[in-house]
């Protein structure tokens, strides 16, 4: 019997924390928004050492599934960042050259057309009203730059999100959030600002109306205005750089 008796890896264990924690998420035994037993609860449930529940926690942290808090309540809480991964894929091709912007628009063009015709077949007068309401919201806010751009990108999560389709709302998701952190200008952004919210006016008439054509050609309309936009060179330098991306991981 000893012959086949294999050692246990450092890294067997923290793969097998990992899944526990996993299977726990995923069973809803325990619910986004909710924290995670400590460091030191976990080791002792586990019968292991806590720098192992730290190496799978950190795992985790990347995979999207929770985020360390500091200060007060500070712990392990349950998140659903699941498009994550996808970011810091998208940041590796940017880095490496490999990804223009121009690219990076495309594939967003791409992303929320073909979810369109899905939404079509769902959406409902509630549902557009809701769209209405970020949309006036966007405009009550359209000075203020963070503020504005966290809004309409809720605005695009929202129309995407009624496709029912997971994996059409984890890559838009990964988009917008780079979009955001790129920190993109605009000579007169107020200005640009007003020309997506009159888009999206444009957009929701064409939603109520059922016509689905002119509300594709809007939508592909609405995102070619971020071709005006240009990422700063100086906080794309901040944002990628090693440092950061450790912190963000």
């Amino acid at each position: 019997m000893k012959a086949f008796l294999v050692p246990l890896k450092r890294e067997k264990l923290t793969e097998l924390v990992i899944s526990q924690i996993k299977n726990l998420i995923f069973s809803k035994g325990i619910a986004v928004g909710e924290k995670l037993p400590s460091e030191l609860e976990l080791a002792n449930d586990l019968k292991i050492s806590r720098s192992v529940v730290r190496e799978a926690l950190s795992s985790l942290v990347q995979s999207g599934l929770i985020e360390i808090r500091r200060g007060r309540g500070a712990g392990a809480y349950v998140v659903n960042h699941i498009h994550k991964p996808l970011l810091y894929s998208t940041v590796d091709l940017i880095r490496s050259g490999r990804l223009s912007v121009r690219q990076f628009l495309e594939a967003r063009k791409i992303i929320e057309c073909a979810s369109l015709r899905k939404v079509a077949e769902k959406i409902t007068d509630e549902d557009i009203d809701k769209l209405e309401e970020i949309n006036n919201e966007f405009l009550k806010n359209i000075h203020d730059g963070l503020l504005s751009t966290e809004i309409t990108s809720l605005f695009h999560l929202t129309l995407i999100e009624l496709s029912s389709n997971p994996m059409m709302t984890m890559m838009l998701h990964s988009i917008l959030d780079l979009m955001a952190e790129m920190r993109f200008r605009h000579p007169d952004f107020v200005t640009f600002r007003k020309g997506v919210y009159k888009a999206h006016v444009a957009f929701i008439e064409a939603i109520r109306q059922k016509d689905w054509d002119r509300s594709e050609l809007l939508l592909m309309a609405d995102i070619d205005l971020s071709e005006a936009l240009e990422p700063r060179k100086k906080d794309q330098e901040v944002l990628f750089s090693p440092e950061v991306l450790r912190k963000k991981k």
